[in-house]
């Protein structure tokens, strides 16, 4: 039903489509071949903390890196979909998922995209004319990433 949804969508000129928890247990199914085909048609996807938690981990930090690797980082967001319980509070989620990311090489500038750049273009919000995007990116979570910044986050962790 995504495809006939998203068809529909471009037919009728929405500009701005989101495809949600594509590896997450509901929709399931979904490939990177799939993303693929759904961004030629316009839309984004979106890939949140919870799909890789701990408590769900329906795939992993890697598997998500890699199906973004493939469909390309201008064409995702990452986002928290955190607050419950079980998962770390919104912000530390979010820097979880975008650390690990930068971690496996991801470059700042495609985090900041991921988390920053592209959800503001959905917004259509502007980025502040005075401080470059990859400065803020780097002196907000990057420059924190001390050894110990949130290790007791990542107890039990398999990234």
């Amino acid at each position: 039903e995504i495809r006939l949804l998203v068809k529909a969508a471009k037919e009728r000129g929405v500009k701005k489509i989101l495809i949600t928890h594509p590896f997450f247990r509901v929709p399931a199914g979904m490939s990177t071949d799939f993303l693929k085909e759904m961004i030629r048609l316009g839309a984004i996807a979106e890939f949140g903390y919870c799909t890789i938690s701990p408590m769900w981990a329906y795939v992993n930090l890697q598997f998500t890196k890699e199906a973004m690797d493939e469909v390309g980082y201008d064409n995702c967001v990452v986002m928290s979909d955190a607050g419950q319980s079980h998962n770390p509070l919104p912000p530390e989620a979010l820097w979880l998922y975008a650390h690990g990311l930068y971690e496996r090489g991801v470059s700042s500038g495609d985090v900041d995209k991921l988390i920053s750049n592209t959800p503001k273009a959905l917004l259509g919000i502007q980025s502040s004319p005075r401080i470059p995007s990859s400065t803020r990116l780097e002196t907000s979570w990057a420059a924190s990433a001390g050894p110990d910044s949130y290790s007791h986050l990542q107890k039990g962790i398999t990234w």
